[in-house]
């Protein structure tokens, strides 16, 4: 009887179920593209540590010629060393590697926030799975003090 009254009392107004739907379905899409993400972002970290021509790459996003090297404080030409450049381009690349991997987890927590249920969920069902073992037990062994003369 109790279990009939909340059936009822859960029930949802039409519609809700193909919001749920597409709730549950961007989740797992924003879950799939996060981990992608968190993936490509740990092999280009573990490539730029592994092969050190990579960093070539980054290295048009800061200018490396000998005509930026060289500036000019109060007249004097002051030529700036090659490795300043070098630390700038793997600072760049960790920068742009960090952004990536926020953008990732946020990703992530995204998803996962959308899919239902979580740990709340999952524990209210152990209990209802609980107490619905127990109250059988109960009745296993009432009807086992029955049988005994």
């Amino acid at each position: 009887m109790e279990e009939q009254k909340t059936e009822e009392a859960i029930q949802m107004p039409p519609g809700v179920d193909g919001i749920r739907n597409i709730r549950v379905l961007f989740g797992i899409l924003l879950l799939v593209i996060g981990v992608c993400m968190s993936l490509w972002v740990f092999f280009q970290v573990y490539r730029v540590f592994t092969h050190p021509e990579a960093v070539e790459v980054l290295q048009h996003l800061i200018p490396f010629g000998q005509e930026s090297r060289q500036i000019e404080v109060e007249g004097h030409p002051v030529v700036l060393p090659e490795a300043l450049f070098v630390f700038l381009s793997y600072s760049a690349g960790c920068l742009l590697l960090g952004i990536g991997a926020v953008l990732s987890g946020a990703m992530i927590a995204g998803g996962a926030s959308l899919l239902p249920g979580g740990i709340r969920r999952f524990e209210a069902g152990t209990e209802r799975r609980i107490e619905h073992i127990d109250r059988k037990m109960k009745a296993i062994l009432e009807v086992l003090r029955k049988r005994e003369p």
